[in-house]
């Protein structure tokens, strides 16, 4: 929450000349509408330097079709990115729409690239449009990410446009690991957040598959009016560095850019549905630490050691003895010190940021209390609204995805089922058995033990039961003769010759 308000507070307007160059360790993505890229195709040449800072170009609106251009897709390329990615415009008219994304030679190889087929769409332009390309970045790091443009007209319905993003999101989900990057123009005016539904939905639809919006101020400003309608949605908030608009005069449209450290150590999604992370142990080394273990050695007398024959023996059994004092003065140990605003027994779908946003809600209750006027009464009735419906989101979010983990395991879900319940566990009725010499035994180790005696002597057993005897010869076990046999009879030319006889 407190990063998410940082990077809103941030972002402001900027000039490119103000831009630094992507660092090794950065991905710098660049989004405009750019109202016809056939049109300012040459602008980008003219300014091409301006643009080599960023890593990725996304651009919406593009109203162009390679097929229809004299040099096919060539007409449409930059000095030092790759051959663009392109998708056309869903209206058959071609006017309108067109998405493009280029991908500068620094950032990867050219077989580094991959279109990611099940989100990238234009079949229906009330549908709006998506271009989603897997890009492996080789800088000095081995990091994958997937970059989003999107495009949805003004005239187009602003619902269908909402759920094919929010199909989007949800096969985004098992790529939640990868870095991730939504931008492009929604024409749904965030400014108008708390009148306008449609950009309720898209912030709730968002923030519920962990991506957050990063650019805060209006990205298209005429004399009469200014909205937010170019956005940038990122899973990885936490290593957001730099977002800003630029000042661009290509279209009516100011351009919008995010800068990600992807090569930091911090956490990538800070809306993840529950975190695997586990502390690192630690050994305290301290003086009373160090004097004990030297009180083990020496007390130590080498007994088991010196038994030993062989060499390897010897050091097996020292390095174990050695090893039992070592930890035994120095044990190990986990850091339990607990951030700000942690719950004693946090709740798994409680976020770092949702208990910070709890916190926030009591002050400004505890504000209200103390001094209730209508000003305080709203400030902390809103907060109250959005902790509320958050924490149903993210209790949402964490059961579902507790039960998708687990879809083929019945047992964890009939665990969860009775704990959401409040189920109690059932007593277990002890098991009893009779061993072969009458006792009865009860205990866990009783009983495995009995069985694991019963079927290892089950061969010795049996052995034990077969009698011996040798006072009969092989004639003792064959039969009596048939009554059917075979006689050879000298035969012609000195064969023999086979009779049957009955």
């Amino acid at each position: 929450w407190q990063e998410a308000s940082a990077c809103m507070l941030d972002c402001n307007y900027r000039q490119h000349k103000s831009i630094s160059i992507s660092g090794c360790n950065d991905l710098k993505i660049f989004s405009l509408n750019i109202r016809s890229l056939n049109k300012n195709i040459s602008r980008l040449r003219d300014d091409i330097d301006q643009y080599t800072k960023f890593d990725i170009l996304c651009f919406n609106e593009t109203s162009c079709n390679p097929d229809n251009a004299a040099g096919g897709i060539a007409d449409f390329e930059l000095d030092g990115f790759y051959t663009p990615i392109l998708q056309n415009p869903s209206r058959a008219s071609g006017r309108g729409g067109g998405l493009a994304i280029y991908i500068n030679n620094n950032t990867c190889s050219a077989d580094d690239i991959k279109v990611v087929d099940g989100l990238s769409s234009n079949s229906t332009p009330s549908a709006g449009e998506f271009l989603f390309v897997e890009v492996k970045v080789r800088k000095n790091i081995n990091k994958t990410a997937i970059i989003g443009a999107m495009y949805r007209s003004p005239s187009a319905s602003p619902n269908t446009f909402l759920e094919s993003m929010k199909s989007n999101l949800q096969f985004l989900e098992r790529h939640k690991n990868k870095h991730i990057i939504i931008a492009g123009d929604a024409n749904i005016d965030l400014i108008q957040h708390d009148s306008d539904i449609h950009a309720q939905t898209i912030s709730e639809d968002t923030l519920s598959h962990g991506f957050t919006e990063v650019i805060s101020k209006p990205t298209r400003i005429t004399d009469h009016s200014a909205t937010l309608i170019d956005h940038i949605f990122t899973n990885s908030l936490t290593l957001t560095t730099s977002t800003g608009i630029l000042i661009n005069d290509l279209s009516d449209h100011l351009g919008t850019f995010i800068n990600l450290n992807i090569n930091s150590t911090r956490v990538t999604n800070n809306y993840r549905v529950s975190s695997n992370h586990t502390p690192t142990p630690h050994r305290k080394f301290s003086s009373d630490n160090i004097e004990h273990f030297k009180r083990l050695i020496g007390e130590e007398d080498w007994h088991e050691v010196d038994m030993e024959s062989e060499a390897q023996t010897k050091f097996n059994k020292f390095e174990s003895i050695y090893t039992r004092h070592y930890n035994t003065a120095f044990p190990e140990t986990i850091n339990t010190k607990k951030r700000k605003n942690q719950r004693k027994n946090p709740k798994p779908w409680i976020l770092p940021w949702l208990e910070d946003a709890c916190d926030r809600k009591h002050r400004l209750y505890k504000d209200f209390v103390k001094k209730p006027t209508p000003a305080n009464g709203l400030k902390y009735k809103k907060m109250k609204k959005f902790v509320e419906k958050h924490i149903k989101l993210a209790k949402n979010k964490y059961y579902t995805a507790y039960f998708k983990e687990h879809h083929a395991n019945s047992k964890k879900q009939w665990q969860m089922l009775n704990s959401l319940l409040n189920r109690g566990k059932k007593s277990m009725h002890t098991t009893k058995l009779i061993s072969a010499n009458g006792k009865v035994i009860s205990t866990p180790k009783e009983i495995t033990s009995s069985f694991n005696d019963y079927f290892c002597g089950i061969a010795s057993s049996l052995k034990a039961k077969i009698t011996v005897n040798t006072s009969y010869d092989h004639y003792h076990y064959l039969g009596p003769p048939t009554d059917i046999s075979i006689q050879l009879h000298p035969g012609r030319n000195g064969h023999s010759a086979l009779i049957p006889l009955l």
